[in-house]
C-alpha cells in the first residue's frame, strides 16, 4: 500500500511540474472579411502534443487553416500538452457581402465574320476590379473592347471579379469562306419588339431577319415597321420570293408566325420603295390578325420572344463588300422610321422607340 501511494504522489508531481504549452501566436489573415469570403487562421505553438479550433474547425495538425465564417465569430485555439491546456482567441470580423460586378452587354461586331478576319469585342461592365477574356485573349481590365482575329467558330467569354466573386458572359464568332454575304448583328439592347438574325434559314447572299417579342409578352392586333435604308445599299439588296425550299406568298415576308395573317386575303405586306417614290429607300413590312369572323376583332397576346413574321432581303448583283444596308443608329435617328404594334382601337401599344434593330451590312 506504501509503495503504490508513492507511485501515485510521483506521477502527481510529474504531472504538476510539466509546463504548459505556449501559444506564441495565434492570427486570423485578413481579420475582417466580408461575408462569403475566406480568411486564413495562423499559429505558431510549442510544448504542444494537440491542437484543436472550437467552432467547427476540429483538430489540427499543420500551422494554418483557412475558415469562411457566415458571421463575426471568435475562434479559440486549444493546445494540449503534459501539463494542460492553453487557450487563445482571435475573432474574425464579417462584414456585408460585396455585391459581384454585373455585365449588361458583351458583343462582337461583326458577328459573322471571314475565316481569318477580325471582330470587335465590346463590352459594359460595372462594379468589376478585373476583366478577362478567354481564347488566348487575357486580360482586359481597363478597357471597354478587343479586336480579335478569328479563325473558327469561336465562342468568346468574358469573366469579370471583384471581392464578392465573378460572373461571367458569352458572345460567339461565326466564320464563313471568303465572299460578298449580308451580314447582321442583332441588336445589343432589348426592345418590346426585336429584329433578330435567323440563322437557320439565312445564306450568304440572303438574310433572314425574324420580328420577334422581346422578354415580355405583348398584346396587340398587327405590327409595321418602316425601316429606312442606305441609300446606296438600297440598290444592292431586293426582296425573294422564296426563302430556302419554301415559296413565299408576298416576296420579302414570311407570314408564319404568331400573327394569324390568314390566306384570303392575307393581311400582311413588304414593300421596298423605289428611287422616285414616297418612300424611297424604306423597306416597309406589316402584318395583321385575319379576322376569322365578322365582328370577331379581338386582340391577341403574343408570348415573350415569339416569331411574329420574318423579313427576307437578297443581295443583288451590284452588291459591293463594304456597304452598309442599314445601321440601328443613324436608321433609327432617320425621320422615316416608324415601328409599332397596334390594338384593335388603333392605339400603339409599341411604339418606335420600343422597337431594336441592329445592323445590316455587306461584308466579305
Amino acid at each position: 500500500m506504501k509503495r503504490l501511494l508513492l507511485a501515485v504522489l510521483s506521477a502527481a508531481a510529474c504531472a504538476k511540474s510539466a509546463s504548459l504549452p505556449v501559444i506564441n501566436s495565434f492570427t486570423a489573415t485578413p481579420q475582417q472579411v466580408h461575408l462569403g469570403v475566406s480568411t486564413t487562421l495562423a499559429w505558431d505553438v510549442s510544448g504542444a502534443s494537440q491542437l484543436s479550433i472550437d467552432n467547427g474547425v476540429g483538430m489540427q495538425a499543420g500551422h494554418s487553416v483557412v475558415v469562411t465564417p457566415s458571421a463575426t465569430t471568435t475562434y479559440t485555439l486549444t493546445a494540449t500538452g503534459l501539463g494542460g491546456d492553453t487557450t487563445a482567441p482571435v475573432t474574425v470580423t464579417v462584414l456585408p457581402a460585396i455585391a459581384k460586378p454585373v455585365i449588361t452587354d458583351f458583343h462582337a461586331s461583326p458577328g459573322d465574320v471571314p475565316a481569318g478576319g477580325t471582330a470587335t469585342l465590346s463590352w459594359t461592365v460595372t462594379g468589376a476590379t478585373t476583366l478577362s477574356i478567354d481564347q488566348g485573349v487575357g486580360d482586359v481590365t481597363g478597357v471597354a473592347e478587343k479586336t480579335v482575329t478569328v479563325g473558327t467558330d469561336t465562342i468568346y467569354k468574358l469573366t469579370a471579379t471583384n471581392d464578392g466573386g465573378s460572373v461571367t458572359r458569352t458572345v460567339a464568332v461565326v466564320t464563313h469562306a471568303p465572299g460578298t454575304r449580308l451580314t447582321y448583328t442583332d441588336p445589343t439592347v432589348a426592345g418590346k419588339i426585336m429584329l433578330v438574325r435567323n440563322a437557320g434559314l439565312s445564306t450568304p447572299d440572303e438574310i433572314v431577319l425574324d420580328v420577334k417579342v422581346g422578354p415580355a409578352p405583348v398584346t396587340a392586333f398587327g405590327f409595321a415597321i418602316n425601316l429606312p435604308l442606305d441609300a446606296t445599299g438600297a440598290t444592292m439588296v431586293a426582296l425573294p420570293a422564296s426563302i430556302g425550299n419554301a415559296t413565299l406568298n408576298i416576296p420579302g415576308i414570311s407570314t408564319t408566325g404568331a400573327i394569324n395573317v390568314g390566306s384570303s386575303p392575307t393581311t400582311a405586306t413588304a414593300i421596298l420603295g423605289a428611287a422616285g417614290s414616297p418612300i424611297a429607300n424604306v423597306l416597309s413590312v406589316g402584318a395583321a390578325k385575319n379576322k376569322s369572323a365578322a365582328g370577331n376583332s379581338a386582340d391577341d397576346t403574343w408570348a415573350a420572344r415569339a416569331t411574329l413574321f420574318s423579313i427576307a432581303l437578297k443581295l443583288t448583283s451590284s452588291a459591293t463588300a463594304g456597304s452598309t444596308i442599314f445601321a440601328a443608329a443613324s436608321a433609327t435617328a432617320d425621320p422615316k422610321f416608324k415601328a409599332a404594334a397596334i390594338a384593335r382601337d388603333g392605339s400603339a401599344v409599341v411604339a418606335s422607340t420600343d422597337v431594336a434593330i441592329g445592323d445590316l451590312v455587306i461584308s466579305r
